[in-house]
């Protein structure tokens, strides 16, 4: 991760890794709070991680033979939303209810997955401000 900041950061870019720090901490304290409050059934929510996670697939692979611009924007947003998603299905698991639990002994498996998730947000946060930047 470190690699990643600093091969964002140049002379000329500013506060982008603060500002892509502050962008995954309200993102992931908004989506923590949406997850304690929210009622509901999360099962649909499954099926909207189906359909980003394709068109983020089509996109990546877009990519590799077509490279405009605008698709480093388009894909970044796409798994903020994938990663945004299974943070509240995490977080829902740990809390209990509607989905599956995580068992009893098995907090370090979910706060990995919470620690993972959050990473890949904040990567793909500071993708979309270095390219910003460029």
């Amino acid at each position: 991760m470190s690699m990643l900041c600093s091969a964002v950061v140049d002379d000329t870019s500013g506060p982008v890794v603060p500002m892509a720090i502050l962008a995954t901490v309200s993102i992931t304290l908004f989506l923590t709070v949406y997850a304690f409050l929210c009622r509901g059934n999360f099962l649909i929510w499954f099926g909207i991680i189906l359909v980003c996670a394709a068109a983020a697939l089509v996109i990546g692979i877009m990519s590799i033979f077509y490279y405009f611009p605008v698709m480093i924007y388009v894909y970044c947003s796409l798994c903020i939303v994938i990663f945004g998603i299974y943070l509240v299905i995490i977080t829902k698991m740990i809390i209990g209810g509607d989905i599956a639990e995580f068992p009893m002994d098995h907090p370090i498996m979910a706060s990995l997955f919470l620690y993972l998730y959050i990473m890949r947000i904040f990567m793909y946060i500071l993708m979309i401000f270095g390219a910003g930047k460029r």
